[in-house]
């Protein structure tokens, strides 16, 4: 695991790690049961790479969230399918949380 952090909410977080997967979870199916928590789970591709996640950052009040890798690109999930994704250097980023 690369990177952990929580949803405004306080009640799901995600998770993100080496194999290129971003895990969401939710608290409460953790509490009823800890082995089956994870809610869903997201592979990062990168073309036909998967790539490592390194970063990730939830966006406050909704169930989006960015998710950045070992190859410095920036994507946005929305309803776990990616959205948008801007490449190492590109000018177009600031679009994510603008």
């Amino acid at each position: 695991m690369t990177a952990v952090k929580k949803f405004s909410d306080n009640r799901r977080f995600i998770s993100g790690s080496c194999d290129g997967t971003v895990k969401l979870y939710d608290m409460r199916k953790i509490e009823d049961d800890f082995t089956n928590g994870s809610v869903s789970t997201v592979r990062i591709y990168e073309g036909d790479i998967t790539s490592r996640v390194t970063a990730l950052c939830p966006l406050e009040g909704t169930d989006s969230f960015v998710v950045g890798t070992n190859t410095g690109a920036v994507s946005l999930y929305t309803n776990e399918k990616q959205s948008s994704t801007y490449l190492k250097g590109d000018s177009e980023i600031r679009k994510i949380v603008d």
